[in-house]
């Protein structure tokens, strides 16, 4: 009996093959850019006939045993075979066909298989450090407390004195400017009669400006319970007060004097009260009735009484 290789070649199986291939027609072949494809079908089905040779090749390519050349050239293949994948789907997405598998993003050159272990692929691969990951918008606000805003920055009473050191400064610096306008005025006008103070040295000007930050400091340190802050006002000029303001400053040294007959809360306490407010409103807003009747008569029975 003849071997299937002779069938094949005899005259009557040629000539059957050669009418099936008539009447299907030529074989189409793939078209060399998608944008020569004018129809969705046909897209659909080169794009599939790309990731059916992507499939084949993948699973060539995890045979190391094909040497060193034979692995990069498949790597490259593969490579060349995404890229045209991704027209493909570009193409298809413009003749109206699915948008899930398009993507907006080059394709990157990948490895694949056992060219991931090759010298100078392996090294690359390690040295390659993933990106840092990105914060959420959450994750950015749960760092935030109120010490950001800036609500606990008046604790330690650096900030006090630097603002009432600044507003020292800025005081000083408008009353030179003041009695600068005054002196002019007063040669302009020839008004002698004027008290017009000179102007002072700067050694005796920085003297002065050391005297009224410690007074400052001095403003700032705690005092007792029993003593009053009263606005210093010796730095103001006459002219600026008006003229009937040296009898009432006069008046307001004499009555500075003042005596708190009630004794004032130390910080400690105010704290312990703040701090119990707090509790008792919490109370108030999770435990029920029937929870703090229960802890009442448990606190009468152990006779605590808080």
């Amino acid at each position: 009996m003849a071997r299937n290789e002779e069938k094949a070649m005899a005259m009557l199986n040629r000539f059957v093959t050669m009418k099936k291939e008539e009447r299907r027609g030529p074989i189409q072949k793939r078209p060399f850019i998608p944008d020569d494809c004018t129809d969705l079908g046909a897209a659909e089905r080169w794009g599939a006939q790309v990731l059916r040779e992507i499939n084949k090749k993948t699973i060539l390519i995890q045979n190391a045993g094909l040497g060193e050349n034979r692995l990069r050239d498949l790597n490259d293949e593969i490579n060349k075979l995404l890229r045209e994948k991704q027209r493909w789907d570009q193409r298809i997405f413009e003749l109206g066909g699915h948008k899930s598998l398009l993507k907006t993003e080059p394709q990157k050159y990948l490895y694949f298989g056992a060219v991931r272990q090759l010298p100078g692929v392996k090294e690359l691969l390690e040295s390659e450090a993933p990106p840092p990951a990105r914060r959420t918008r959450g994750e950015m606000y749960r760092m935030i407390d109120f010490e950001y805003f800036g609500y606990r920055d008046e604790e330690d009473g650096g900030l006090l004195k630097a603002e009432a050191k600044a507003e020292k400064k800025a005081v000083r610096q408008s009353m030179k400017e003041y009695r600068k306008i005054q002196a002019e005025k007063a040669r302009a006008v020839g008004n002698v009669g004027l008290d017009i103070e000179a102007p002072k040295d700067r050694d005796a000007e920085e003297a002065e400006e050391e005297e009224e930050d410690e007074d400052v400091d001095e403003e700032l340190a705690p005092a007792p319970a029993t003593a009053s802050h009263m606005m210093d006002t010796s730095i103001l000029d006459v002219d600026v007060l008006g003229p009937g303001a040296a009898s009432g400053l006069a008046l307001g040294k004499e009555e500075e004097a003042f005596v708190a007959h009630v004794p004032l809360p130390t910080r400690e306490e105010l704290e312990r009260e703040l701090v119990e407010k707090k509790k008792k409103i919490l109370l108030a807003k999770y435990v029920t009735s029937e929870t703090a009747q229960q802890q009442q008569e448990a606190k009468e029975l152990l006779n605590i009484r808080r």
